[in-house]
């Protein structure tokens, strides 16, 4: 039989839920990776990636409700987690077209001082185009931005695992695994964050969907996403 892998705090995770997903965002890892290598008795051939989940784990560890994991995870990203219809009740008249994003979050001004930070760095001139209908796609920094809210939903939150996904795997296109950390490793680790700070319930009808119907369409498998 092939040993369980040694992350005390996952592994009991793992054998109370069966919940792969959920243990392998306590690990830093895919739900793939973990099944070929943390429950196959494989040595963790680098301890660095128990790194990534260190504010997973103190969320966990200091959250004794959902309430409390929310407001943790406001705490440390400055980030709201809304279901979707309270997002539009809170956001929805704000005038600022508040709307949901590529990664399933939700923005609240997608058009605003953001958008055009964007469409400078991308060079998208008013010169050239009509760029005012263009919102901000800047997907790459939402989580380090005060107008993102993550959406407490199964598809929204399917949506974000399966973008999570998709950054792991470009560790393909690093020269190394150090340089992988150097550019991702903080990202992941909001990501997983967040997707921790949801309703169980919810977390857990998206690990299933995952599982069961692979990446959100927005996010399918088999393109290399040049990050």
């Amino acid at each position: 039989m092939a040993k369980r892998f040694r992350a005390t705090g996952s592994a009991r995770y793992l054998d109370l839920t069966g919940d792969y997903a959920g243990a392998s965002i306590l690990l830093g890892n895919t739900p793939k990776t973990l099944r070929q290598h943390y429950t196959t008795g494989n040595p963790i051939e680098n301890k660095k990636q128990l790194q990534a989940a260190t504010h997973t784990l103190e969320a966990v560890a200091r959250c004794s409700d959902l309430a409390q994991a929310k407001s943790y995870a406001k705490s440390k990203l400055d980030v709201e987690v809304l279901p979707y219809e309270q997002f539009l009740a809170k956001y929805g008249d704000l005038n600022k077209h508040s709307q949901k994003t590529a990664l399933g979050s939700g923005c609240i001004s997608p058009f605003g001082k953001q958008a055009s930070v964007y469409k400078r760095k991308m060079n998208l001139s008013p010169m050239h185009f009509d760029v005012d209908h263009l919102a901000c796609a800047d997907i790459l920094n939402c989580f380090d931005c005060p107008n993102q809210v993550i959406i407490e939903e199964v598809e929204d939150i399917w949506c974000l695992m399966s973008f999570r996904e998709v950054i792991e795997e470009s560790i393909i296109d690093h020269k190394s695994h150090s340089q992988f950390v150097r550019n991702f490793a903080s990202l992941v680790e909001k990501i997983d964050l967040c997707i921790f700070s949801v309703d169980p319930k919810v977390r857990r009808k998206a690990t299933k969907k995952l599982k069961q119907e692979g990446r959100h369409p927005i996010w399918p498998e088999g393109i290399n996403y040049n990050f």
